[in-house]
């Protein structure tokens, strides 16, 4: 039954990632700013974001423009750097094993059964905002990992050395973001 699943899977996201068959969603922006970015240049620029758009089929006579921090950015660029169809496929699967990680996690800080936690897969199966998060291609998942994550470093008390690294770091989110790193725009 699982490889059932995971074929079905696996041949919705092939179709899901062609453009052709599928129109541009959320992911175009990303895509589009990630590529920008590893390239060193501006993610936020228009122009630049809708050259790069042009080039993955995007129609539209105005970009789809990217509203996510800039500490976002070396999350984009991986997917950036791959033909929009590749980075597309593997940004679906991403999310929906960054959802299928979360639901168990949440399965577990909530106490569900152990031997039933593939519950918790087909409860996010039925969840349609998250349907609709791995659809457009959103960061979403990626927030609620984290947010699913940090309930677990507590509840596990493995936070404290997290902690006291956060604290070191510059305070700034943009001195962050480009000190010493070959991905800086102007």
């Amino acid at each position: 039954m699982l490889v059932v699943v995971l074929v079905l899977l696996g041949w919705m996201l092939v179709r899901l990632s062609d453009p052709a068959l599928t129109p541009h969603d959320d992911f175009i922006s990303s895509w589009a700013a990630g590529r920008l970015h590893a390239a060193g240049r501006n993610p936020y620029d228009p122009d630049q974001v809708l050259a790069v758009q042009r080039a993955a089929g995007w129609t539209k006579p105005i970009p789809y423009l990217v509203w996510y921090p800039p500490w976002t950015m070396p999350l984009l660029a991986p997917f950036g750097l791959m033909p929009y169809a590749t980075g597309r496929l593997l940004w679906f699967a991403l999310h929906i094993a960054t959802c299928v990680v979360s639901a168990d996690l949440l399965w577990r800080h909530y106490g569900g059964d152990p031997r039933s936690r593939a519950l918790s897969w087909v409860v996010l199966s039925t969840f349609w905002p998250a349907l609709i998060e791995v659809r457009t291609g959103q960061i979403s998942a990626l927030i609620l990992l984290g947010l699913v994550g940090f309930l677990h470093f507590v509840r596990a008390r493995r936070w404290g050395r997290r902690a006291r690294v956060s604290r070191s770091s510059p305070s700034s989110p943009s001195s962050s973001t480009c000190s010493g790193s070959p991905f800086c725009y102007g």
